[in-house]
């Protein structure tokens, strides 16, 4: 059984043999034993030793084949080792396969990025052939499509005929694919032309080479060919460019050559063959030394140092003699240039020859007349020099400029000149002669190490033998000595007449003997006011015409002080002019004395110091008043913050009262509106005075206007019992700024309030009168005196105060009305009929002409009004009183309130609290509000957040500084708390909130 199953399970071993000898083996022994059990008579027996025998004879065989086959048997290893190398091989042969994926996929990319037309032939007979991409976009078939078929499947073959490079057809047997597959031999640069049945040719160059199985027999081949279509096309233009070159250069009156690395004529002119007086096929191929023997030397260094630096030789002279003229010395002006190949190695030199054999003797005659011209003029303090027609110096006679000939020759005046703006004008003046052919002569000045020097410069044309102007001949003579004098006096006068002009002062002098006065200037005309054709005033003249009677013994004593102890002298007085305006004058004087002989002098300065007083008088004026403010806004801020005080000492001591917790509520209320009234009077006073103050304007009806001041007014007037009427007309369409409209009529119903005594009455009318709305406030209170009428808008002006009036303003509010209503390009007017006769203030601001429909937009829900949801609102304020009062104002209305009093705080704050609103003070502990906003922005969690500036920074330049950082309010301390209301409800709308008084971003 053992034996069995090794030959079932192990075919690979030799067990067969094995298993018949011991299957005979078993037989025999079964036969003997059933003859041994059977046999009766003797024959049988023989049979059995017989048996026995080829028993004996098996059983050794069979021992003899199991100790050979014992080994391998023994070495064999377990079905389950065998299934663990099974799996391995598996696996290996899994991986090798997908690496031959990944091969085959890149070689496939590979070959589709090649910018190659690639042909793969898959047998030897070319029956399958498939192309890369290239390969099929040029065929016109499609990927993986076989090429050898495609053309006969689609009815016609994209490519119809194959072309050599000469033009001849190339037969299908002798194409490179096919002839690699049939002959296994590797063909290299063939060129081969695609002829379409369109008329498109395209020209490719490339190899192909066999593919070989494992027993070296071809299997198939590849073709890969470059397109060089367009390499043949620039070769074609090449030639074209070369035909007309030779062209070009067959015509030229100077000679050219071509030489290779050896200096063999490689191309040649006819010019060029003339000069050496042989033809053209006698030049190529041969040296230039063996063409002009006495060029070799020099020709060679020439060329080496072309080949060393890559740098062209130009305008380099040669001499010596030619087949055409032997014995005759001929010179050569020569350029030699590399000609470098698409590598860019230098292959050969281009040449450019000039014969200036007739030029040079030119020279010579024309050096030998500059001598003797030379020698004519050379002590001549005259700069003479020519220039051609690009103003490059081609000759000079003495230095011009401090340079010498040498230095000149070849430059223009911009290369020797310091200054770019004076060689312009020298430049000018030359071109305008070469230009006009007429000469010029103008006086130059040239900046020459640190130096202005000045030239008196004459130029004339240069014209050559045709009678052409071929450039300018120069003559120049330094002037600065001259031009120096000149200067210093004109400096002189103009640095008297720059000093009074500056001063504005008059310039006299003064004989006190003779009374004679000399006025330097015009300005003691201007002065004094009269006509400066007019003889200068004398002293006595002075006195009595112009000054003041009222300085004149003070004026005549400085001046006989001045006299008699020749002291400086130094008087303001006033002056009466013939106009009759009085201005007030500076003197001041020296005492020049006398020498011998000579008078006594005062040599001085009048000046109009009228502006001056002015300024220290109303310096001194506006000082007084500014006294008067500050003592007048000490009083007003105190009754307030008294009346506060008192009120929270009143809820302190009554808790239990509701009543006097009320009361407390009001007068706080009232108190608070009062110091922020005045707060926003004194910030409107500094935009005003700054002209910062911006308006939005809109179209807006007016009535809407008074109707809301009126409301802000109106428990005022309740509280002092007084009667208030309206007469407003409906329908009257203006533009403007409707918070600063509004604030204009609230100051003006204030004051009627405050200067109308208890149970007074106040009324308010609205009419349209000649394209105005008219708004006229009249009251019976005390009224304005006559004095003070007219100053009523001024700054810090008021009334005087009794001791018991505790409703007095600061004198600002006027101010602020005047600046307001004219911003709106309106008038306000105040009239009175004196004191206890009340007064009336009209307001005229110009209509708008809109259709009746036209009206504003809705105002903003009221502060009092319920939230439509819950708002979480974080609060981050280092001042803990305002923020704890804030939040449980905010807290009454329905919102979750969370409080912060530094800015890391209020950080950690929002980041853990997620506030839907944020309420940040500006000037914050750690960092400040701004940074607070920018570092909140940045996160997206808070992308949909309103932030809210509150802040004591209240200026201009805070409201955008707020903007920029991210805030989309700025609420100014102290803070209207229905403006923080209504950005909650408009918040809450998802909608924009309205512009108001404190909420403006500007």
């Amino acid at each position: 059984m053992v034996l069995a199953f090794f030959i079932r399970f192990r075919k690979d071993m030799p067990f067969v043999p094995l298993f018949w000898l011991f299957a005979i083996f078993i037989v025999s022994c079964g036969a003997s034993h059933l003859i041994e059990a059977t046999i009766f008579w003797r024959p049988w027996y023989r049979l059995s030793g017989l048996l026995k025998a080829v028993t004996a004879v098996v059983s050794w065989a069979t021992v003899i084949q199991l100790i050979n086959v014992l080994p391998a048997a023994l070495a064999l290893p377990s079905v389950a080792k065998v299934n663990l190398q099974l799996r391995e091989e598996i696996a290996e042969r899994k991986q090798a396969e997908a690496a031959l994926r990944v091969r085959t996929n890149e070689l496939e990319a590979l070959l589709d990025a090649l910018p190659a037309f690639v042909w793969i032939s898959r047998d030897a007979e070319c029956r399958v052939i498939i192309g890369n991409r290239m390969a099929n976009e040029l065929m016109g078939v499609e990927a993986e499509a076989n090429v050898s078929q495609s053309g006969a499947a689609a009815g016609e073959a994209p490519c119809l005929q194959y072309f050599k490079e000469d033009g001849t057809e190339y037969p299908t047997p002798e194409l490179p694919l096919q002839r690699v597959t049939a002959t296994g031999e590797v063909v290299r640069d063939a060129v081969l032309d695609f002829q379409f049945t369109d008329g498109r040719r395209v020209r490719a160059v490339g190899h192909a080479v066999p593919l070989m199985d494992e027993q070296g027999s071809i299997r198939g081949g590849v073709a890969a060919f470059v397109d060089i279509s367009a390499r043949r096309v620039a070769e074609e233009e090449k030639e074209q460019a070369l035909r007309l070159l030779d062209t070009l250069l067959s015509r030229a009156p100077v000679g050219f050559a071509y030489f290779d690395r050896n200096l063999r004529f490689v191309r040649v002119n006819e010019q060029l063959a003339a000069m050496n007086g042989l033809s053209i096929e006698a030049h190529i191929g041969r040296t230039v030394g063996e063409i002009v023997p006495a060029l070799e030397t020099p020709a060679r260094k020439i060329a080496e140092h072309i080949l060393a630096t890559g740098d062209a030789v130009r305008g380099h002279e040669f001499s010596g003699e030619t087949p055409l003229a032997t014995g005759v010395t001929r010179y050569w002006s020569e350029s030699w240039y590399p000609v470098n190949d698409e590598a860019g190695k230098i292959v050969g030199f281009g040449a450019v020859v000039e014969d200036i054999t007739e030029r040079r003797e030119s020279e010579a005659r024309l050096r030998l007349t500059n001598e003797r011209f030379d020698l004519a003029v050379k002590c001549s303090q005259v700069v003479l020099f020519q220039q051609d027609l690009e103003l490059r110096y081609t000759w000079n006679h003495n230095q011009w400029l401090g340079f010498d000939n040498s230095d000149l020759i070849g430059k223009r005046d911009a290369d020797l000149m310091e200054r770019a703006e004076d060689a312009a004008v020298t430049e000018r003046l030359k071109r305008e002669v070469i230009r006009t052919g007429a000469g010029v002569g103008q006086e130059v000045m040239i900046h020459i190490q640190g130096l202005d020097r000045y030239y008196d410069l004459l130029v004339e044309p240069l014209r050559d033998h045709a009678g052409m102007v071929s450039g300018v001949t120069c003559a120049a003579i330094e002037i600065t000595s001259r031009k120096q004098a000149e200067e210093a006096r004109r400096q002189s006068q103009k640095r008297v007449l720059l000093a009074s002009e500056a001063a504005r002062i008059g310039i006299w002098s003064w004989l006190p003997e003779k009374d004679v006065v000399i006025w330097e200037n015009e300005y003691p005309y201007r002065i004094l006011g009269i006509d400066p054709s007019s003889p200068p005033v004398t002293a006595d003249g002075f006195v009595t015409r112009f000054l003041h009677p009222g300085d004149r013994s003070a004026f005549e004593g400085a001046v006989a002080r001045t006299v008699q102890a020749q002291e400086q002298f130094l008087f303001e007085c006033r002056i009466l002019r013939p106009d009759g305006e009085v201005r007030w004058v500076e003197f001041a004087g020296r005492p020049e004395p006398a020498g011998l002989g000579g008078d006594l002098r005062i040599i001085g300065t009048i000046r109009d110091v009228t502006a001056r007083k002015n300024a220290e008088r109303a310096i001194l004026e506006e000082g007084q008043r500014k006294d008067e403010f500050l003592a007048m806004l000490g009083h007003e801020l105190r009754n307030p913050l008294n009346a506060i005080r008192h009120a929270v000492q009143i809820a302190h001591d009554t808790p239990e009262s509701l009543e006097a917790s009320q009361w407390s509520a009001q007068v706080i209320d009232r108190q608070s509106q009062q110091l922020s009234r005045m707060v926003d009077d004194l910030l409107d006073v500094a935009r005003i005075s700054r002209g910062r103050i911006e308006l939005r304007p809109e179209n807006l009806d007016i009535a809407t206007v008074l109707e809301r001041a009126t409301a802000v007014v109106q428990p005022l007037m309740l509280q002092r019992q007084q009667t208030f009427t309206t007469d407003i007309a409906t329908g009257m369409q203006v533009t403007g700024d409707s918070a600063r409209l509004e604030q204009v009529i609230v100051n003006l119903l204030n004051n009627a309030s405050k200067y109308t005594p208890e149970g007074g009455r106040i009324s308010m009318r609205a009419r349209m009168e000649d394209c105005h709305a008219v708004i006229t406030i009249v009251d019976n209170g005390v009224g304005i005196d006559a004095d003070l009428l007219p100053h009523v808008f001024d700054l810090f002006r008021q009334a005087q105060r009794s001791l018991d009036r505790s409703l007095g303003g600061l004198g600002i509010g006027l101010k602020v009305v005047k600046s307001l209503v004219e911003l709106h390009r309106g008038r306000v007017t105040i009239e009175s009929a004196g004191a206890h006769a009340g007064a009336t203030v009209t307001v005229r601001l110009p209509l708008l002409e809109l259709p009746a429909a036209t009206r504003p937009s809705v105002p903003p829900p009221k502060a009092s009004a319920a939230l439509p949801k819950k708002v979480r609102v974080l609060i981050v304020d280092d001042h803990e009183d305002a923020a704890r009062s804030l939040a449980r104002l905010l807290r009454l209305r329905g919102c979750e309130v969370v409080l912060a009093h530094t800015g890391p705080n209020g950080l950690t704050a929002a980041r853990e609290f997620f506030p839907e609103v944020l309420l940040l003070d500006i000037g914050l502990p750690g960092f400040d509000g701004y940074e607070l906003a920018r570092i909140l922005r940045a996160d997206t969690k808070f992308s949909n957040a309103l932030f809210i500036a509150i802040s004591g920074y209240a200026q201009d330049g805070d409201r955008a500084r707020s903007l920029a950082s991210g805030f989309d309010r700025h609420f100014g301390k102290p803070i209207n708390f229905s403006h923080i209301m209504d950005a909650l409800h408009l918040y809450c709308a998802r909608d924009a909130p309205p512009e108001d008084p404190e909420a403006k971003m500007s």
